[in-house]
């Protein structure tokens, strides 16, 4: 395990997977929905990085997709399985100023902030949603407009991400980028994250010193772990050049 320092101007945090685990919730929602539709779904598509409308549009006729999305919204929102807060996300996020962070999601405002509600979450001052892209991750879009919202001065972002294609949006736009393990492999996110922890435990100290954050991390890399690697400090800037 290795300690890690990044000196930031912002962070920007997706939602699913990352801040909440909305798996139970989101899977729920589909099943009601295309019950409804008389659609059989051998599986949930997978919706990392995509908008509801990338995911029904391969489902419906192109007339009924804005109502299908407006269904299924109405069902997420509205989940009989309730979304839960990840380790550590209500403890990084009480230590941050509103101005300092954004939520930076593929889903829409109404059901990103319904989700936050149900873990316990206030939904932030600084939101960038599926309304707000032309284009979902990994296009760096989504992130580009994060950057636009939190950024202090000329200080780049660092930005936590479960999804290859959220790690890639992220890096694209600049920032410095974090993978947070859980729903994809450490391997495949280690290839494009600068750093990888196991949760947002692991984010064992936040300084906000005017416009700069400067985070202390453990990152977790098994394969030095079982060699009793512990402890190294390395500090990094996150105005790193890819």
């Amino acid at each position: 395990m290795t300690t890690t320092i990044i000196d930031t101007g912002g962070l920007l945090f997706d939602l699913d997977g990352t801040l909440v685990d909305s798996i139970a919730s989101v899977e729920a929602a589909w099943r009601l929905w295309s019950e409804s539709e008389g659609i059989h779904l051998d599986a949930i598509p997978s919706s990392h990085g995509r908008t509801a409308y990338e995911l029904l549009a391969p489902l419906v006729p192109p007339d009924r997709l804005a109502a299908a999305v407006a269904a299924l919204s109405r069902l997420e929102q509205n989940s009989p399985v309730p979304v839960l807060a990840l380790q550590g996300t209500k403890n990084l996020l009480q230590k941050l100023p509103n101005e300092c962070w954004a939520v930076v999601t593929s889903a829409r405002r109404d059901v990103a902030q319904a989700r936050l509600r149900s873990a316990g979450l206030t939904p932030p001052k600084h939101m960038v949603t599926a309304e707000d892209v032309q284009h979902g991750k990994p296009d760096p879009e989504a992130f580009v407009r994060g950057v636009t919202l939190v950024a202090q001065r000329n200080h780049p972002c660092a930005a936590f991400e479960d999804s290859v294609a959220g790690l890639r949006s992220a890096r694209a736009a600049g920032c410095y980028v974090i993978a947070v393990t859980g729903t994809t492999p450490y391997d495949i996110l280690r290839a494009h994250a600068d750093t990888v922890i196991n949760s947002l435990n692991d984010v064992i100290d936040v300084v906000v010193t005017g416009d700069n954050i400067r985070l202390t991390l453990h990152d977790h890399d098994p394969r030095t772990a079982t060699h009793g690697s512990h402890g190294v400090a390395k500090h990094q800037s996150a105005a790193v050049e890819f």
